[in-house]
């Protein structure tokens, strides 16, 4: 029987062998990395209308206009600033592997 993710020449029964490529707390790692990466991007992309950026008129109209006719301005706009807390909190909770964390993007 072999492990799909042990190294080349490597079985699972043998017990004094590295095993897996990747340990669990490096798994840990990558996954928090992940976290924090998502939610930064995302933080970026949030607040980007709000930055010192430079873009054509053509390109702001066209992000202006991309969620016309799916809600509301109003709505939209409410909905935005009650998503992106929670968002947010999600992020933190699932960097420090809370339960609550899973359960709020939901």
């Amino acid at each position: 029987m072999r492990n799909p993710y042990a190294p080349p020449q490597s079985s699972v029964a043998d017990i004094n062998d590295r095993g897996a490529s990747i340990s669990a707390k490096g798994l840990v790692k990558l996954f928090q990395v992940f976290v924090l990466t998502s939610t930064s991007i995302g933080l970026l992309l949030a607040f980007w209308d709000y930055l010192p950026i430079l873009v054509s008129e053509d390109s702001r109209f066209a992000l202006l206009q991309s969620g016309t006719s799916a809600l509301s301005p109003r709505a939209s706009e409410w909905l935005w600033w009650l998503s992106q807390p929670i968002w947010i909190l999600a992020g933190i909770g699932l960097y420090f592997f809370q339960l609550w964390g899973r359960h709020l993007p939901i």
